[in-house]
């Protein structure tokens, strides 16, 4: 079991929290609670999306001449919508592999080929909630804290997601602390060891000295929250859009 220093666990090796006094001169004290999620992913690579894509292809195609129950079409995800918008050959040529179709996608990809080898990520996300949204949402499923923290109506109040960290694990460990501390002193928010999205931030230094506190094993890395199906299928969305949807091409990883 991960234990963080300071945080009190609220989901076994996926959500810790903190209590926070904020002091304003001549109003009552704010109480704010600071969250962080940790989850694990396997970076998608070119050959994944496209075999997802392949297997999505042909699950809906095969449903599409199927004559489904009223509001079965509205649970389907983004994914999906979108491949119902393809042409037949265009389905076909996915579904054989026609090499000029693959080969047309692959550059679209925000994926590397998987010769790069695969690349396994600690995902950390911090940001702050108020005691009365926890309350509010605790009777939901485990995965609110991360729908708030992306709300957009919380980020315009201060609160919801303010870093977002993404560290190349080596092993199932985490990057010698040396190596850490060095792009840390230097303030690096891009690398290919550390990103740090949106930008540098002075908190999400303290908590990733606090992950290293709590993740000191190959046995810690492997109780995380993995993602990797949620990073592949959005990898997938992207890869689709930009091949058939979009006019502009996104780039690769580093």
């Amino acid at each position: 079991m991960i234990k963080l220093p300071r945080y009190t666990e609220k989901i076994p090796d996926y959500v810790y929290t903190d209590r926070e006094v904020i002091v304003i001169p001549n109003k009552d004290p704010l109480i704010r609670t600071k969250v962080v999620l940790l989850c694990k992913y396997d970076a998608p690579t070119e050959e994944s999306v496209i075999a997802y894509l392949r297997e999505m292809t042909e699950k809906i195609s095969g449903t599409s001449a199927l004559v489904l129950p009223e509001g079965a079409r509205s649970e389907e995800g983004v994914l999906e919508g979108l491949i119902r918008q393809f042409p037949q050959q265009l389905s076909r040529d996915i579904l054989s592999k026609k090499r000029e179709c693959i080969e047309f996608i692959k550059p679209n990809i925000p994926a590397l080929p998987a010769a790069r080898g695969i690349r396994q990520y600690l995902l950390v996300r911090g940001g702050y909630l108020i005691p009365a949204l926890e309350e509010q949402y605790k009777h939901l499923p485990n995965d609110w804290y991360a729908t708030a923290l992306s709300s957009p109506s919380l980020q315009k109040c201060g609160l919801g997601e303010f870093v977002q960290i993404r560290i190349l694990m080596q092993n199932g460990c985490l990057p010698p602390r040396q190596e850490m501390d060095v792009l840390l002193r230097n303030e690096t928010a891009q690398s290919k060891t550390l990103t740090m999205l949106p930008q540098y931030h002075a908190e999400g230094v303290s908590i990733i000295q606090e992950v290293y506190e709590g993740i000191q094993t190959p046995e810690h890395w492997s109780v995380i929250k993995d993602i990797s199906a949620m990073i592949l299928e959005e990898a997938t969305i992207a890869g689709v859009g930009n091949s058939f949807f979009k006019k502009s091409k996104k780039g690769k990883e580093e």
